[in-house]
């Protein structure tokens, strides 16, 4: 932006209310500013890798690309303050975004372990390390998983509503005896602790996650599906707010399904269409909007500009 004399120190002394929002791998100074971080290098360098995976692997990828989202939620937040700012002061402002820096908070409580206890968080994959227990908050069932936890103390009456519904079934075991609402990850012997998620887990895989997820919502369990892309596409929510579209695409005579807006709006509607082909707008982007003649379109198209 610089070079081409677009950057935010040239651009606010023509208009001082200008606000401009950069996003970069890494920040406008330090000695990383003119480094490139596509999205595994950003989560990487911005602590996420190491969390994430199994104890007995290497730090693994997250899945979905996750930094450039995050960065971008940083910024829209930036700017809109920086928005705030303006219509109180008549000043607008440069918001400098690094990718790295909006992945940091994204692990959550991971770097203030190390600050305040000089603990490394562990990658634990299906588990969570809590005082030397390997908790378990992924369930394998029929026909996949599910998320849950045991819960102790205040919360320990939601274990009681999962084991009461266990026990209805002749599978509780031992569980009922339990007094969940004293249990605390600390006192509890590590065999004991044990012996309780084998119980559960033996549970959970005689049921499917439609069953699973029914009853605990008649019984108030905080369970969660682990949703397949397969389970979103058959989602009744999603279907009933009309979530996935199907978009022709005449060139490969068949139409794809995409997902929806953004959101929903009393004011706005959204009309989906597929990705343009290569130059297929040139004419209304070029002649329509930047005022470009016929002939100097076919120039640039002779000369490989377009």
């Amino acid at each position: 932006m610089e070079k081409l004399g677009l950057d935010y120190s040239t651009l606010k002394l023509i208009n001082p209310r200008t606000i401009m929002v950069s996003v970069t791998p890494f920040g406008q100074a330090g000695p990383r500013k003119d480094w490139k971080a596509p999205d595994i290098v950003a989560i990487a360098m911005g602590g996420l890798s190491a969390i994430t995976g199994s104890p007995d692997r290497p730090p693994a990828r997250v899945s979905v690309d996750q930094a450039h989202v995050i960065a971008g939620g940083q910024a829209a937040m930036g700017a809109m303050i920086a928005h705030y700012y303006r219509e109180n002061t008549g000043i607008g402002q440069h918001v400098d975004v690094s990718i790295q820096e909006s992945v940091v908070p994204s692990a959550l409580t991971v770097p203030q372990a190390w600050d305040l206890q000089k603990f490394i968080w562990p990658r634990e994959g299906a588990f969570l390390a809590r005082s030397g227990k390997r908790v378990r908050h992924l369930w394998p069932c029929k026909d996949g998983y599910v998320a849950w936890r045991i819960f102790g103390g205040g919360l320990g009456f939601k274990t009681r509503a999962l084991v009461d519904w266990m026990d209805s079934e002749g599978s509780a075991e031992d569980l009922p005896k339990v007094k969940w609402e004293e249990m605390d990850y600390p006192i509890v012997p590590l065999e004991e602790f044990d012996h309780w998620q084998a119980v559960f887990l033996r549970f959970f895989k005689n049921h499917t996650k439609d069953e699973l997820c029914s009853e605990a919502l008649k019984r108030g369990i905080v369970l969660f599906p682990a949703s397949t892309p397969a389970n979103l596409l058959e989602d009744p929510q999603l279907k009933a707010r009309g979530f996935w579209e199907m978009i022709d695409h005449p060139e490969l005579q068949q139409a794809i399904c995409y997902p929806g807006p953004l959101y929903k709006s009393t004011e706005i509607s959204w009309a989906r269409r597929r990705a343009p082909l290569i130059g297929e707008h040139n004419r209304e982007v070029y002649g329509e909007e930047l005022g470009y003649s016929s002939q100097a379109i076919a120039a640039f198209k002779e000369a490989g500009i377009i």
